[in-house]
């Protein structure tokens, strides 16, 4: 398993829903995604007071990110 992190944004958390929810017919929702983050801290308050959260967007500034994902035998 390979994952590469490229672009303006250097950490990626993991979501995972896992049957909290249901959806509009009843059955369990499951879901798991991988988004862009600020840093290790789990809030943004918490960034901030580390010192580890990244600079406000400014009107109009736009932030990029992408990944990766490589499983073995598959290209």
């Amino acid at each position: 398993l390979e994952l590469e992190i490229g672009g303006d944004v250097a950490h990626l958390g993991l979501w995972i829903e896992a049957a909290v929810r249901t959806s509009a017919d009843g059955a369990p929702v499951h879901r798991v995604a991988i988004e862009p983050c600020l840093g290790a801290a789990d809030s943004l308050d918490e960034a901030l007071v580390l010192g580890v959260a990244p600079p406000p967007l400014a009107p109009g500034e736009e932030r990029r990110w992408s990944f990766r994902l490589r499983l073995p035998g598959r290209d």
